[in-house]
């Protein structure tokens, strides 16, 4: 039993060099960290070995010594692709060229290394540093236009307004916001 023990920990570790280096691979080249608690070894929960499940999971992805998010999840379920992961109580932090940085928190989502591509849904929160807060039911995070998109209805509070509307885009690297449709806002104090 012992030595089977071990075997399930070099098993581990071995899967965890090789997302460590599809990672960093992804990347590049460029350095990233992967850093999670290992759960109890055993895969799928039908015993296959097309998955993987992580607890505690923190990711943050660097592009030329710049970080640019930091994904922690309660857990994380790897799929024998290598690319695309299924998260759970997530919470994303975007960090912006001019210091900014984004926080968001879901429910669930994925996360698909090959297309760059994160998707969070069920309860999503934005609160940004600068005083940004808005709430929407789903929002998908593109790495290469450093764009979120959303087509649920959103509601976004800044300085004592509030707007309401279906669809949003917030980009990143612009620093600017478009609510798409049905805008209302709303004044505190009015």
């Amino acid at each position: 039993m012992k030595k089977y023990k071990h075997l399930l920990l070099i098993a581990a570790l071995c899967f965890i060099a090789v997302i460590a280096y599809l990672s960093y691979k992804e990347a590049g080249g460029k350095s990233m960290l992967l850093s999670q608690n290992l759960p109890p070894a055993g895969g799928a929960p039908d015993g296959s070995s097309s998955r993987t499940q992580l607890m505690d999971v923190h990711y943050t992805k660097m592009v030329k010594g710049v970080t640019e998010f930091e994904i922690n999840a309660k857990s994380v379920e790897y799929f024998k692709n290598g690319i695309t992961s299924e998260l759970t109580d997530i919470h994303v932090k975007f960090f912006a060229p001019d210091g900014d940085e984004y926080n968001i928190t879901g429910n669930k989502g994925t996360y698909d290394a090959k297309k760059g591509e994160i998707v969070l849904s069920g309860d999503v929160l934005l609160r940004s540093k600068s005083g940004i807060e808005f709430e929407t039911d789903s929002i998908v995070y593109d790495h290469d236009s450093k764009i979120m998109t959303t087509n649920d209805p959103v509601k976004l509070k800044k300085e004592g307004i509030v707007f309401k509307g279906l669809g949003m885009e917030l980009d990143i690297k612009k620093e600017r916001i478009n609510i798409l449709r049905d805008v209302k806002a709303r004044i505190a104090g009015l």
